[in-house]
């Protein structure tokens, strides 16, 4: 990543909160980040962390009956989307910020063709006719790799396999060349080898249309060779964040540690037990007063137990922060 590339998305201070029977939920708690031009980031955390919420509140998806987002700025192009009306948001969701989702199945409409799907975002947005239309989604098909897309064009979702249905909301989300691709677990839902066949494919697509990328998963592996800079999230918070390498190799929070000792095949981990982070995850009725993760970390101190740290530096670097009162370049050997 060149450290000069212009920023093209800034995340200031974002919050969200849902309202819900048993109370408000504060599933975002005041994140911050950016995304520069053509660079490829990770937010990575376990289910409920707030990484698809974030994404959600950016893009504008959540039911504001039953949503509060707060934040200082979000800015797209240098453009605050907090001020954006309905229609300047209908313009810029799928055109210049795209997503694909975690499971095409319910994404799509099951009652319509990949024809009748693809086509409406290229009339609406381009106001192209429907000849142009089908012309470009054949193009589409072809380009994320749908054998003979002519005859493929109108099928419907549940006609294609799990691995090609991937395929063809990715291309759905790339029908108007939009600036940022937003790719939300892309492959939860898919065996190992296709799983690996999709992540090349939009790596490969990055690199041909000069997208920038933000992947959301709960697998550090699978972030490895893909991200350029990670944000891990835990009950809310980014608790860590820095380049891909620094994350990988010398990780700063219990949390990182732990999700990086739990998965199989990290070198200079053969033949060791795979680490299991103990406990559960924090109820976030309440926004965090301690350490959230600290019920849960085994290097906790009665700081950790009575205040909430910030992102801090580490590494003697302004690029790797860490939100621990734990010194861990000591600790870390006995996990990761």
């Amino acid at each position: 990543m060149n450290p000069t590339q212009q920023k093209l998305l800034e995340v200031n201070n974002l919050s969200v909160s849902f309202s819900t029977y048993e109370g408000v939920v504060h599933a975002v708690n005041n994140i911050s980040f950016d995304l520069k031009n053509g660079e490829s980031i990770a937010i990575v955390g376990e289910s409920g962390c707030g990484k698809s919420a974030s994404m959600f509140a950016i893009m504008g998806l959540h039911n504001r009956a039953i949503t509060r987002i707060t934040a200082d700025s979000i800015l797209f192009d240098g453009r605050d989307l907090r001020r954006a009306s309905e229609n300047e948001m209908n313009n810029i969701r799928g055109k210049d910020i795209a997503m694909i989702f975690q499971d095409p199945m319910t994404s799509f409409n099951p009652v319509l063709s990949i024809r009748t799907q693809i086509c409406e975002a290229l009339k609406l947005h381009f106001r192209m006719n429907r000849k142009q239309a089908e012309e470009r989604a054949l193009e589409l098909l072809s380009l994320v790799g749908i054998p003979d897309p002519k005859s493929r064009l109108d099928d419907y979702p549940h006609q294609f396999s799990g691995g090609m249905r991937q395929r063809a909301m990715i291309a759905m989300a790339l029908a108007c060349d939009p600036k940022i691709l937003i790719a939300d677990e892309p492959t939860t839902a898919l065996d190992v080898t296709i799983q690996a066949q999709i992540m090349d494919l939009v790596k490969e697509l990055q690199q041909k249309l000069h997208m920038s990328i933000i992947w959301i998963t709960h697998d550090l592996g699978v972030v490895a060779n893909i991200a350029e800079r990670v944000n891990v999230m835990y009950g809310g918070y980014i608790v860590e964040n820095g380049r891909a390498e620094d994350v990988f190799h010398n990780p700063q929070h219990p949390y990182t540690i732990g999700l990086l000792g739990s998965l199989p095949g990290i070198k200079g981990r053969e033949g060791q037990r795979l680490y299991s982070i103990e406990g559960i995850p924090p109820v976030l009725y309440q926004p965090a007063a301690i350490c959230p993760f600290a019920p849960r970390c085994e290097y906790r101190t009665e700081r950790c137990l009575q205040e909430n740290p910030p992102l801090i530096s580490r590494n003697g670097t302004a690029e790797h922060h860490a939100a621990c009162w734990v010194e861990l370049r000591q600790q870390q050997g006995a996990t990761v």
